[in-house]
């Protein structure tokens, strides 16, 4: 991820909150990384991911395909759904 500042992260937050799936996902990878002042969370990088997920968002679904694949976050360890997710993901280009 490039240099997320403490800013980017409140803003994305704001935009997340209000249902923008861009931002949910641009969130939940701030929290994977521990980017722009946060402290590094898999448990909340998949809240976020999942939000971005619910609005049909490509990368959030690749991202908790990832997640289902080594089991972060709190998620069972699952290849066959992180299949489906990142395949998904896959279809929407």
């Amino acid at each position: 991820m490039e240099h997320v500042t403490a800013d980017m992260v409140r803003a994305a937050m704001a935009a997340a909150e209000q249902g923008c799936p861009i931002s949910a996902h641009n969130l939940g990878s701030a929290y994977e990384e521990g980017a722009g002042g946060l402290a590094q969370s898999w448990k909340l990088a998949v809240k976020w991911y999942m939000k971005s997920v619910e609005a049909g968002n490509a990368a959030g679904q690749r991202n908790i395909g990832r997640c289902y694949e080594s089991g972060h976050g709190g998620l069972p360890l699952n290849t066959a759904t992180a299949a489906a997710w990142c395949r998904k993901a896959a279809l929407q280009g």
